[in-house]
């Protein structure tokens, strides 16, 4: 099961990518921005962050901040049994860059979050979603139908976009109709505007 989660601006977090086991960890890198900040990690729109096929997150103000954040839960991953885990990469737009490895052990990954939660804002935990950007997220999944993903769902009660890809669903980010379709919606964009940063996959 794949999960995707569209954070808003002032967010700062991190999507990893895990090769072909397409298993990505959203880190929430930061403390919350003025309305939401979500990991996934300044936390990501949805209360869990968990995965994605290529890891991108949108650090705000202070992405500084948010690189030294996401470096002591890299470490963490690492001495919590997941050794492969990689330092984030910055971007010149602020965003951070996680890939891992083909063969990395799902359950590990996962007993590993648990332990370097205390690594990310509040635990991870995210404010309410801002009423603006969980328009925008109604918007996207409606312009997301009309353009090739008719399975795309509407945001959850907290506003928040989440994908559930199972086999068969058309969700899998990426698959070039769900790819074209979400550049076209504009699902993800430049730093603190709202990008999909929060995938879980089975």
């Amino acid at each position: 099961m794949r999960t995707a989660t569209r954070s808003g601006p002032g967010e700062r977090g991190a999507r990893v990518a895990m090769g072909s086991m397409l298993l990505a960890l959203v880190l929430a890198l930061a403390g919350c921005g003025s309305s939401d900040d979500g990991d996934e990690v300044a936390s990501a729109d949805s209360p869990s962050a968990k995965a994605s096929p290529s890891g991108s997150a949108k650090a705000d103000a202070d992405p500084d901040d948010a690189l030294a954040q996401s470096l002591k839960y890299a470490q963490c991953m690492r001495e919590s049994g997941v050794p492969q885990f990689p330092d984030p990469v910055q971007k010149n737009n602020g965003g951070l860059d996680i890939s891992l490895p083909d063969g990395v052990d799902r359950q590990a990954v996962e007993a590993a979050e648990k332990l370097c939660k205390q690594f990310l804002p509040k635990g991870g935990e995210n404010k309410p979603i801002d009423p603006e950007i969980a328009k925008r997220n109604r918007d996207i999944a409606k312009c997301m139908r009309e353009n090739g993903v008719p399975n795309f769902p509407d945001p959850g009660p907290d506003g928040g976009l989440q994908i559930q890809n199972e086999p068969g669903s058309g969700l899998d980010p990426s698959n070039p109709a769900f790819d074209a379709a979400s550049k076209k919606c504009n699902m993800t964009g430049p730093a603190g505007e709202g990008a999909v940063n929060d995938v879980k996959t089975p």
